[in-house]
């Protein structure tokens, strides 16, 4: 604490001090580390495009570590909606956007397909794999009534995910 010298608190530099040591410290949540090891979930190539557009500038600057994860969604009992075939060359298509667009960055890209019959715990399991630092995407368009009667995925992310999750905002049209 700062005295004067009559032995009372000089409250003014008192809490500038403050701010000072607070401003030295290292902030609890640092952007820097949450784009470290970030988990891209990606429904497709449009939803590929969209995200690299939108996360670049989040990350220009930095040497992020980016996955890529296409879950390809299993039903029990039904029929899968599309040949695996023709869902694996989709998935590839995807992630051969991301690693174009990230060509010749220091941004290292690793991709990886995952099955199973829950989108989110898919997600989740690869993020706790690759140990990311935080899940990005970026909001997806859609009907909101489709949102309401399917389930909104977005929202069981957010609230079941232990780690941060953060949403890019869609990138303006730029080319």
């Amino acid at each position: 604490m700062n005295r004067t010298i009559d032995g009372s608190v000089d409250e003014r530099a008192e809490s500038e001090r403050q701010r000072v040591d607070r401003d030295d410290a290292a902030p609890a949540i640092q952007t820097t580390r949450l784009c470290e090891r970030l988990l891209l979930p990606l429904a497709g190539e449009s939803d590929a495009e969209r995200t690299c557009r939108a996360l670049q500038p989040h990350i220009e600057e930095r040497d992020s570590r980016l996955f890529a994860v296409h879950v390809i969604e299993q039903t029990e009992g039904y029929p899968d909606k599309a040949p695996y075939d023709i869902r694996r060359e989709q998935a590839d298509a995807t992630f051969g956007i991301v690693h174009e667009y990230f060509a010749g960055t220091t941004h290292r890209v690793s991709t990886e397909v995952r099955y199973g019959s829950s989108i989110v715990d898919e997600i989740l399991a690869a993020a706790d794999a690759v140990d990311a630092t935080a899940i990005g995407f970026t909001p997806r368009p859609g009907r909101r009534w489709m949102r309401l009667l399917a389930g909104d995925l977005t929202h069981k992310l957010v609230t079941t995910s232990r780690r941060p999750v953060i949403t890019f905002p869609p990138p303006n049209n730029r080319t």
